[in-house]
């Protein structure tokens, strides 16, 4: 509830800036609380979402399986597998959190469902490897030892004197398998991992330059390739950093990205959220909390384990992956949350320091009109909420009409439609990104040149940039022209097309001292991505090394 606040109070008084982003978050906060209220009055739907929620899982690797066999189209050209999520890291990591809610749904059956079940979990660690996703593998990882912990006594073990000579060799034996394995999952996307090092290293950079208020939520991706862009142009970037670099989306490391959004505060209270889930004290068998807990059936006490184990999965795979970001996985992160939030433990027990939150969970010792005005309360912000996100997903249809008109050839109509959604979409980059591509198609080149430029006021995608200084272009604006072109090309160093643009627009300019420098850097380049593209924009760039009688020598 501290961490929705600070969103609210960060996004309208730190930025004036409350968009999107802080309406997700905060949806977010009010599923988790609602949650809470109702796991306290009801248990018996726990069982039932905990079915869906395997039989989704079960869908997902179906859907994985007939991508790899070619049965059912990947939603990514650069992945064969992704699930239903265009990116794979998305379906992987909510396979990983769903295999606790498996393994729970598995005390509920017998017979065939129980051997079904099973057959289910193996299935969805399976998909997970054929998904290629370090990050929820390191998830399954965290998950099996903690479980191994619980079933084998391993912590109370290990704290006796006489076998810490056990302790250290486990340890070490652990050691000797993790680096190994560590090691090999580094090779086998060891692009991927370089490219993580430097979003974390300029994050860090960019947190120690506003670690106040930072740059407000849900503008990671618009700040951070700007800086990436100053990061190259300044000179600062390896060989091996400007190979590796793209255009990024988000931080791959929940609290670096909140550090940067919400500055040190707002990474703090991510972390107390973690916290204080991973402090539920459901399995402390040294302790007396174990002993009240014992008064819970086996089953109980077992469920809440499991459940404890996918929250700490999902600590862990914050920090190398988004995971706040990823709708499924947060949605399981946040039921999760809010059944051990409302632990039975919780509710029965009193635990120093937590009765004023237990008196408001249950909504025990309050008076009945203050039970039923946070109710009120509750319901009134639910229709509100849910009033003000149906009208954004009503304009966005629009907006998406408009780009399918525009497709079709109708830019009457398209701009009719823009015309119409300007005032509920004006904080949406796409919305002028769209706005922009169908005037620039008509060739209103100063009027798309207005629209870009409130696009890139929201975000920071090279290819936006592109369009920008095609429009300088046209209207004779050279110099912003190759501003903004450099800013593309610096955003991804590794991409060829925008090089080739500052190419032509050189030659345009008839400065062949830039031309040749152009021409040699983009021979020189080595593609994230080699194709044909690259290869003809290579050619051709030698083509006019010659002509300029500047021929090309490595």
């Amino acid at each position: 509830m501290l961490w929705a606040a600070y969103v609210v109070f960060n996004g309208c008084f730190l930025h004036h800036n409350f968009n999107l982003f802080n309406t997700y978050l905060l949806s977010g906060c009010g599923l988790y609380l609602a949650l809470v209220f109702l796991f306290n009055i009801y248990q018996s739907p726990v069982k039932a979402l905990f079915t869906i929620i395997t039989l989704l899982a079960l869908i997902e690797c179906l859907i994985c399986f007939g991508q790899y066999i070619k049965m059912l189209p990947s939603l990514n050209t650069f992945f064969p597998v992704t699930g239903s999520w265009e990116n794979p890291n998305v379906t992987a990591m909510f396979l990983a959190m769903a295999v606790p809610a498996a393994y729970v749904a598995l005390a509920f059956y017998n017979g065939l469902l129980k051997r079904a079940t099973v057959a289910v979990i193996m299935l969805m660690v399976l998909t997970i490897l054929l998904l290629q996703c370090r990050t929820a593998i390191i998830g399954l990882i965290v998950e099996l030892l903690i479980v191994s912990i619980y079933k084998f006594r391993l912590s109370g073990t290990f704290k006796t004197k006489a076998n810490r000579p056990l302790f250290i060799l486990v340890t070490i034996l652990s050691l000797a398998v993790i680096i190994p394995v560590a090691k090999l999952a580094y090779k086998a996307k060891e692009a991927s991992a370089d490219g993580r090092k430097l979003i974390w290293k300029l994050s860090g950079q960019m947190i120690m330059n506003e670690p106040f208020a930072g740059y407000g939520y849900g503008t990671f991706e618009k700040y951070y390739n700007l800086k990436q862009a100053a990061y190259f142009k300044e000179g600062a970037g390896s060989e091996q950093e400007q190979k590796n670099a793209a255009f990024v989306h988000m931080g791959y490391n929940e609290l670096l990205q909140n550090g940067v959004e919400g500055g040190v505060l707002g990474s703090l209270l991510l972390i107390f959220i973690f916290y204080s889930l991973l402090k539920v004290p459901v399995f402390k068998k040294h302790s007396t909390n174990r002993e009240n807990l014992q008064l819970l059936s086996e089953q109980e006490s077992y469920q809440y384990i499991i459940i404890y184990i996918g929250v700490a999965a999902f600590v862990v795979m914050s920090v190398f992956n988004f995971t706040l970001q990823a709708i499924p996985v947060l949605c399981l992160f946040i039921f999760y949350g809010a059944i051990l939030t409302s632990h039975p433990y919780l509710k029965r027990y009193d635990i120093p320091g937590h009765p004023f939150f237990q008196d408001f969970v249950n909504l025990e010792g309050l008076k009945l009109y203050t039970r039923r005005s946070i109710a009120i309360l509750a319901v009134v912000f639910g229709l509100l909420m849910t009033f003000q996100i149906s009208k954004l997903v009503y304009y966005n249809y629009l907006n998406n009409q408009a780009r399918l008109e525009k497709g079709y050839g109708n830019y009457a109509t398209a701009l009719t439609l823009m015309g119409h959604i300007e005032d509920h979409l004006n904080g949406d980059e796409s919305y002028w990104t769209n706005y922009g591509n169908i005037l620039f198609s008509v060739k209103n080149y100063a009027a798309a040149l207005i629209k870009y430029k409130q696009a890139i006021t929201l975000i920071s995608d090279p290819a936006i940039y592109s369009k920008l200084a095609q429009c300088y272009l046209k209207t004779g604006d050279y110099a912003h022209a190759e501003n903004a072109f450099l800013t593309a090309a610096y955003i991804e160093p590794g991409r060829v097309a925008p090089r080739f643009a500052l190419l032509n627009l050189y030659l345009k300019m008839n400065d062949t001292i830039k031309t040749v420098n152009e021409a040699k850097l983009i021979v020189d380049l080595t593609p994230k991505v080699p194709s044909q593209r690259v290869s003809n924009y290579k050619y051709h760039a030698m083509l006019i090394m010659n002509k300029l009688n500047h021929p090309y020598h490595q």
